[in-house]
């Protein structure tokens, strides 16, 4: 429940997030250096439709319980996003100003939360889909059996 409502807050987020880190990057552009100003545009680039998908994934896979979205949403958000948001984070075109340091700080943080709460949240997700899994096998193998054994009566009757 929780990953979710911080899935549903960050959908709402992102756009507060892209909107000020693009402006603020937008405004000290010609104040940083080469180096800098092309890390920030790829990561940039990498970070936004990265979101898109990590958030459509995190969605469906919570809500639906799809381990397959689920876990790509997590390993989305471990390897490649949070090193882009921390790398955004101490960026010296967000730490000269309040507005996106704070706004990068709630972004990296909410991620942080998002994988912390979202590792244990997938443990219980496999191992109910695991516990479904065999008690359908169970009632399938129920239902097989006692199916074989009726045939088995009905042919014995019969000779």
């Amino acid at each position: 429940m929780w990953v979710q409502l911080l899935i549903h807050f960050n959908v709402y987020f992102a756009g507060i997030w892209i909107l000020v880190t693009i402006i603020f990057l937008n405004y000290e552009f010609t104040n940083i250096n080469e180096i800098e100003k092309i890390l920030s545009i790829l990561s940039l680039i990498v970070a936004i439709p990265l979101e898109v998908v990590r958030l459509y994934l995190g969605f469906t896979g919570n809500l639906m319980s799809a381990i397959p979205s689920f876990a790509g949403f997590l390993i989305l958000s471990f390897l490649i996003q949070l090193p882009l948001q921390v790398y955004l984070l101490i960026a010296t075109h967000t730490v000269k100003h309040l507005l996106p340091t704070v706004v990068q700080s709630i972004t990296t943080g909410t991620l942080v939360l998002q994988i912390g709460i979202g590792f244990p949240a997938m443990r219980k997700l496999s191992a109910f889909r695991r516990k479904q899994f065999q008690l359908e096998r169970w009632q399938y193998m129920g239902k097989n059996g006692a199916t074989e054994r009726s045939n088995s009566k009905s042919e014995s009757v019969v000779e």
